[in-house]
């Protein structure tokens, strides 16, 4: 799979490759998931966290055990895109005041105020 796609949308190489492993392997032990990804396993609990909080990854826990899975490609496009353009609304409506502020700095600086 392209890495750099990940990348753009807010993976490190690990975190993509463990997000990979959850894909094809869900629910998975983080053992599981450590051996799938290539990650070791006393680093694995680090990048799962950083996949929760991030929202690429979920997990249950069934007979006091931790399963984590992968949250479906289409919800992480969704939320990227989303946030792309809520991101883009922010930049323009910044661009707009300070467009505005330059309009009014002119006209005072012009006396037409």
């Amino acid at each position: 799979m392209d890495l750099d796609f990940f990348e753009k949308i807010g993976l490190k190489e690990k975190e993509a490759r463990v997000y990979i492993a959850l894909l094809k392997y869900s629910p998975s032990l983080a053992n599981q998931v450590a051996k799938k990804s290539g990650i070791l396993r006393s680093s694995i609990y680090d990048y799962l966290d950083v996949l929760l909080e991030k929202g690429f990854a979920t997990y249950t826990i069934k007979s006091g055990k931790k399963f984590f899975q992968a949250t479906s490609p289409e919800k992480i496009i969704e939320n990227f895109e989303e946030q792309k353009g809520r991101k883009m609304a922010q930049g323009k409506s910044k661009a707009w005041h300070k467009a505005e502020n330059n309009i009014q700095q002119r006209s005072i600086s012009s006396g037409t105020a």
